[in-house]
């Protein structure tokens, strides 16, 4: 999947809610993570920190893919067991990994320690 499906398809599953004009007022379009950062989820809708990074220690990562934003050209690609661990993925910014089925996404931004990381389960109705 590239970059551009990658992310209409990420912010469609983990925040259908947020508007148009919420996206480009947060500059979505530079960094999805700042669907966190600016928090436009509701309170406690997402973990951050060291309880992102439990969360995506835990999480099955059977099936899952990893897509690097950093240089604007990427393409997503199946996680590999070097990076099932939250600390291996604090050497790739801007990695956003996403759970068989986009039940859950991980996102390791370039700002860990100010900003992120992210983890998000998604809804069950959602």
């Amino acid at each position: 999947m590239n970059q551009a499906a990658f992310e209409q398809t990420w912010l469609s599953t983990f925040a259908p809610q947020v508007t148009a004009a919420q996206r480009e007022a947060c500059y979505l379009s530079q960094y999805l993570w700042h669907l966190f950062s600016y928090r436009l989820l509701p309170e406690g809708r997402f973990l951050e920190g060291e309880a992102a990074r439990a969360a995506y220690d835990a999480a099955d990562k059977e099936g899952a893919f990893v897509i690097c934003l950093w240089n604007g050209d990427g393409e997503s690609a199946p996680l590999p067991a070097r990076l099932h661990r939250a600390k291996a993925l604090e050497r790739r910014p801007e990695s956003y990994v996403v759970g068989r089925d986009w039940r859950w996404t991980y996102v390791s931004t370039h700002e860990n320690g100010h900003c992120g990381p992210y983890f998000l389960l998604r809804d069950r109705e959602g």
